[in-house]
């Protein structure tokens, strides 16, 4: 609800701990990390800012399924489009897939020892 058309950069910056809590009791949906991530590239430069900076906020503590989201849309910039922040986001989103991948790993293997 917050990142639909004419979204106010303040709504960005206060949503911060409320999608925090979302994640924390697993009731943030990945399709909602889409939604952000279209703010991100479709709104006006100071709310595409805020945007980019929830997203570098909220990445580590996403799951698998919502790095997916990221992954995904990242595949869908053209190489020429890359600017520093999108490389910024592709490297933050490789380091925390890679620890989410080794977490998960660890909570396998402990179920199955």
């Amino acid at each position: 609800i917050l990142f639909r058309e004419s979204v106010h950069e303040e709504f960005i910056k206060r949503s911060e701990t409320l999608l925090f809590f979302l994640l924390d009791i697993e009731e943030l949906s990945p399709e909602y990390v889409g939604v952000i991530w279209e703010c991100f590239q479709e709104g006006h430069e100071e709310v595409a800012r805020n945007c980019f900076d929830l997203l570098m906020l909220l990445i580590h503590d996403f799951s698998l399924p919502h790095l997916e989201v990221i992954y995904n849309q990242l595949q869908k910039v053209p190489n020429k489009s890359f600017t520093e922040l999108l490389i910024k986001m592709a490297e933050e989103h490789t380091n925390s897939a890679f620890k989410r991948e080794k977490e998960e790993k660890k909570q396998l293997a402990g179920i199955y020892n």
